[in-house]
């Protein structure tokens, strides 16, 4: 790399490096070659996938974080971190296509073009490993790295101090007591001993004298994956925290739930006012008023006051006084701060309710859908006409109507999802069969099931704790579902699981959902490794189906 003249010694000295790199380049076998393509392979699928759960993470992050404060601190330090390592990353894929394009030179047609003698860049970035034709070389790969000593450094050095940066950064991220908890890797200090000739190496020594450009290609991909790894483990450790600084729940949020939306004038419209999934053993007070839109400080001296109770808030408003039509009214609910108990957090709310004459009434107990596969409650009034004469009639669409008590039925869905159920209140009046309204509902698919792997969804376990979990291994419940119903079961019948170990992807469906042998070898083989289990497949009373996502457990 000088332009001094050399010595004869010095010429001598070169000529035999010469001879030594071609003798080398001899004994790389197609087999050793061959091995570096399907590894490299491996790598960048795996990197592939991993950005891909990456960011539906971080999508998850980012919707907690838009209704709740707390958790907003949080996500900012997430996206420094996604910052620190797509600049890492980025930097890295820099340094492989330059190795690639110092060794591989401009004759490769994948990324040259000879006409306007210009190099596509982002198809330099993304050339296939089997694609080059110089892959066996180390020559210029490792004095690309290494460089010429103190005086004209490799790129090595450089790596290395990007290395030690990245490393401080993300620890800097979480909590000073979990910063010891990271296994960050990328490790470039200390020494590395040589067997053979019993001589100690540096980092950069140990990693690029001598390696091929196909060892350098996957090296580096290697890093890639290491630094995405250390990117989720910040993560999760950053998302743990909103749950233990706010409450426990992803929304905070006023709510009115109203026993009925239609009240008949001379009733009483009854509803709750509470803070959802908040503590019973807290008293949350409400103020408001009638035929506004929002509750200011100054109405406050005119509003009504409602005491709670473990955690409710019940409200009763008269309608004697109402007009018939939409009645609308807006308040505010206190409830003491979860981090500063002398504190108490205003949530704002605003609702409506309709006040009508009396008519026919016909509502599903959960929501205006019915879903295939399960029975679906129903319930018909007429106001006027007891329970035991009121009956039903299916003007459209398919479903088998089943009474389960006076006024109450179980809508089976028999058609295809997407259809629409048309059913009309039937009342006996003087002995006569009377049509009073109807209704229609459309027929849902029943929401996914929530898979999890010896009870978790995600996370970090220790062989032993997966090794020791009694059946079933993997399950899939159904969670916050409108409608309670013991019948709503799903049994896991396969799954596929993925792992990368030494340096390789593997995976491998099993069937069942309990744990076998084989998948009971695989554990016990991992170490700080994630194991990620996909295409879960269940059957349930829709059917088979075939859950989406993954679950990533990480094995230590």
């Amino acid at each position: 790399m000088s332009g001094a003249k050399e010595t004869p010694r010095q010429k001598m000295i070169g000529m035999m490096y010469l001879v030594l790199t071609a003798m080398l380049a001899l004994n790389v076998s197609k087999e050793i070659i061959h091995a570096f393509v399907s590894v490299n392979e491996s790598m960048v699928t795996t990197n592939k996938n991993f950005d891909e759960k990456l960011e539906d993470t971080y999508t998850k992050f980012q919707n907690i974080a838009a209704t709740d404060v707390a958790a907003k601190q949080w996500y900012e330090k997430a996206i420094e971190a996604r910052n620190y390592s797509d600049s890492l990353v980025e930097y890295l894929i820099g340094v492989r296509s330059e190795v690639i394009l110092e060794t591989e030179g401009k004759k490769n047609e994948y990324y040259y073009n000879e006409e306007t003698g210009e190099v596509n860049m982002d198809s330099l970035r993304n050339v296939p490993l089997g694609d080059l034709t110089k892959i066996d070389d180390y020559s210029t790969p490792s004095n690309y790295f290494l460089g010429e000593g103190d005086l004209l450094p490799g790129e090595a050095k450089t790596m290395k101090e990007k290395f030690a940066l990245y490393r401080k950064d993300m620890v800097q991220l979480v909590k000073p007591r979990d910063s010891s908890q990271l296994k960050i890797g990328l490790r470039t200090d200390g020494k590395y001993y040589n067997r053979e000739n019993k001589e100690t190496y540096d980092w950069e020594d140990q990693m690029f004298l001598g390696t091929i450009l196909a060892a350098d290609v996957v090296i580096l991909n290697k890093y890639i994956a290491e630094i995405r790894n250390v990117e989720f483990d910040v993560l999760t450790k950053l998302m743990s925290y909103v749950g233990a600084e706010t409450f426990k729940f992803n929304k905070v949020e006023a709510k009115v739930i109203p026993e009925k939306s239609y009240v008949f004038k001379g009733n009483d419209y009854k509803a709750q006012i509470l803070v959802a999934a908040f503590d019973t053993v807290e008293n949350p007070d409400v103020q408001y008023r009638m035929n506004i839109d929002s509750l200011t400080a100054a109405m406050m001296a005119n509003a009504i006051d409602v005491p709670g109770e473990n955690g409710v808030v019940n409200i009763n408003i008269p309608t004697n006084g109402l007009g018939v039509g939409v009645q609308k009214f807006a308040g505010v609910i206190r409830i003491r701060d979860p981090k500063d108990r002398e504190k108490f957090i205003p949530y704002h709310f605003h609702t409506e309710f309709d006040v009508g004459e009396p008519t026919a009434t016909i509502s599903a107990d959960a929501l205006n859908v019915f879903y295939k596969g399960i029975n679906n409650p129903m319930s018909i009034s007429v106001p006027g006409v007891t329970p035991g004469n009121i009956s039903y009639n299916i003007v459209k669409g398919s479903a088998t109507i089943t009474r389960t008590a006076p006024g109450k039925f179980n809508v089976k869905p028999t058609g295809k999802v997407g259809e629409r159920i048309e059913i009309a209140a039937v009342a006996n009046i003087d002995g006569k069969s009377q049509t009073i309204g109807s209704k229609i509902f459309r027929t849902m698919k029943l929401p996914n099931p929530q898979a999890a792997v010896a009870g978790y969804t995600q996370g970090a376990l220790s062989k032993n704790k997966l090794m020791s979990s009694p059946d079933p291994f993997i399950t899939a419940e159904l969670y916050d579902f409108l409608i309670e119903d013991e019948a709503i079961k799903y049994r896991v019948i396969s799954y596929e699981i993925s792992v990368v170990t030494g340096g390789m992807s593997k995976s491998e469906t099993f069937r069942g959902n309990n744990l076998n042998r084989d998948l009971k070898g695989i554990i016990q083989g991992l170490n700080n490794t994630n194991l990620t289990f996909q295409k879960i497949r269940v059957i349930g009373p829709d059917g088979e189906n075939e859950l989406p996502g993954a679950i990533v457990i990480k094995v230590i």
